[in-house]
């Protein structure tokens, strides 16, 4: 994450919001449960992760923004 770039949970955050009316086209296609718990398990990580050994290197804070990293790998 960076000072630009939001990360996956803030899109499942966005689209959460898009479709929390039940008006979008969207509506039907997005699973409310796992958006929730998506959410609510990567809360804190940039990463959602499908495949964990995709994602064996620790995550670093490279802007120095003092923000503290735990590899995402590690919670499998």
């Amino acid at each position: 994450m960076d000072g630009f770039h939001g990360g996956e949970v803030t899109s499942l955050r966005m689209i959460r919001h898009m479709v929390a009316d039940g008006e979008s086209a969207l509506a039907d296609m997005v699973d409310n449960d796992f958006l929730t718990w998506a959410i609510e398990y990567y809360e804190g990580n940039t990463l959602v992760v499908v495949d964990s050994s995709r994602y064996r290197h620790k995550e670093v804070d490279y802007l120095g923004l003092g923000c503290e990293r735990m590899s995402v790998a590690t919670r499998f």
